[in-house]
């Protein structure tokens, strides 16, 4: 009857761990995105100080700024790559629950058209004691 339940639980255990490295995959992107803002945050604050006009604060300055502007290029690369990589476990992800959810489906439906029978069947039964009780053949009547 219940064949279906140890497909079932590798289905249910396949869809979890696509759930996980969903998970892994958004924080990823999430990580790398704070850091975006971060730099971007800091980035802009050392932009508006002023210093003074000395030649090597502006020179040490530019090169800051210019190693911040390259960390960002380099994090939004690692970004697009993370995103990529999130949309294709979301995509696995989708097809595994897919999967999941029509076997449970199939099951409910083969569990409720075992539940019909059993109920038919013990309908069934139950006229058939009433059926003899009412003839007189259950108590042996005399």
């Amino acid at each position: 009857m219940f064949h279906l339940q140890p497909l079932l639980k590798l289905r249910g255990h396949a869809e979890e761990t696509w759930r996980l490295k969903l998970g892994e995959a958004s924080q990823r992107s999430n990580s790398l995105r704070a850091q975006i803002q971060a730099l971007a945050g800091e980035r802009i604050s050392a932009f508006d100080k002023t210093g003074d006009n000395d030649a090597g604060y502006q020179c040490s300055r530019a090169l800051y700024l210019g190693r911040m502007e390259d960390s960002i290029r380099q994090l939004e690369g690692e970004l697009v790559e993370a995103e990529k990589t999130r949309e294709e476990v979301l995509n696995e992800y989708r097809k595994v629950l897919r999967d999941y959810e029509a076997l449970k489906k199939i099951r409910e439906k083969r569990f409720a058209e075992y539940r019909k029978k059993w109920f038919a069947e013990e309908g069934r039964e139950i006229d058939d004691i009433a059926n003899s009780q009412s003839a007189g053949g259950v108590y042996g009547e005399v």
